[in-house]
């Protein structure tokens, strides 16, 4: 899987859709709603040049010039545009396919040089509105409820208090708490259900019913107490999935911290998560 700019895993190419956008640290959701929004309107913008009767003058002997100019000026806007909200590769690098370097040595009399020009623009246009269209679906997840997000791992879920027990505000010192378990985290436990071991396998079955039945239908928040909500996360759309489980946990936080625009704190009674966690910046609460 190729590595992002900060060294962090980068995301897998998604169905019906170019990829998805990672934020920078810093960088709020909506601002980067609105710079993909205006890069998008000026691509539509991008329109050839009619007169009467809505004939395209291209028998302007500049016109193509002036539509290949305007293209090239628009595709380096947007991708200085993007370093300021991702430091993602990939998508850093969308604007620049094999038709943009192609559009660059067009000349007056390059054959059907408008229509490449044309279908490069509309291309890139629908890439930054699905772009946005994800990003909008995934803040409008991470804004379904408030309080504290708290990640929870398989090691709490399986070998401590389930979280309908705890006193969760008391527990990290937060006065309202969103306890959000990752997806990976339920797959985990279901896998653990299979498992020859005892009594791992026979715990897993008792907690994953148990588990269900305290969130919400799909897994959308639903209240334990008072201050305290419970979640299993489902990014909508197709995931990446690291091989290492505590990897993709560690992701989760980043993604929640990052669309969220606050701090998360991970609740582990593993001492191996505690010091990655701590390693990526990210507060850490050792399970009583």
């Amino acid at each position: 899987m190729p590595a992002r700019a900060n060294g962090s895993r980068a995301p897998t190419m998604r169905p019906m859709q170019a990829l998805r956008l990672y934020l920078k640290d810093g960088v709020d959701a909506a601002q980067a709603i609105t710079i993909l929004t205006a890069r998008a309107n000026a691509g539509k913008g991008l329109g050839g040049e009619t007169v009467r009767h809505g004939t395209t003058v291209a028998a302007n002997a500049g016109y193509l010039e002036r539509r290949r100019d305007g293209y090239i000026d628009w595709a380096d806007a947007t991708a200085i545009q993007l370093t300021n909200v991702t430091n993602d590769t990939d998508v850093l690098a969308l604007p620049y396919t094999p038709a943009y370097w192609e559009i660059r040595q067009l000349i007056p009399t390059s054959p059907r040089g408008l229509p490449l020009i044309d279908a490069e623009i509309a291309r890139q246009v629908r890439n930054l509105e699905d772009l946005r269209g994800d990003l909008e679906l995934r803040l409008d997840r991470v804004a379904g409820t408030h309080g504290h997000i708290v990640i929870v791992d398989t090691n709490v879920l399986l070998h401590h208090q389930l979280p309908d027990s705890v006193n969760w505000p008391k527990a990290v010192g937060q006065p309202d708490v969103r306890i959000v378990i990752p997806l990976r985290v339920i797959e985990e436990l279901d896998a653990m259900k299979y498992t020859e071991r005892e009594p791992t396998r026979t715990r897993a079955r008792e907690r994953l019913p148990k588990i269900h039945r305290m969130v919400g239908a799909g897994g959308v928040p639903s209240r334990l107490h008072e201050h305290t909500t419970v979640e299993v996360f489902i990014e909508p759309g197709p995931r990446t999935r690291p091989a290492d489980a505590d990897t993709e946990i560690l992701e989760t936080a980043h993604e929640l911290r990052r669309l969220s625009g606050h701090d998360v704190t991970i609740v582990t009674g593993d001492t191996g998560m505690r010091l990655r966690a701590e390693a990526e910046g990210i507060a850490t609460v050792a399970m009583p």
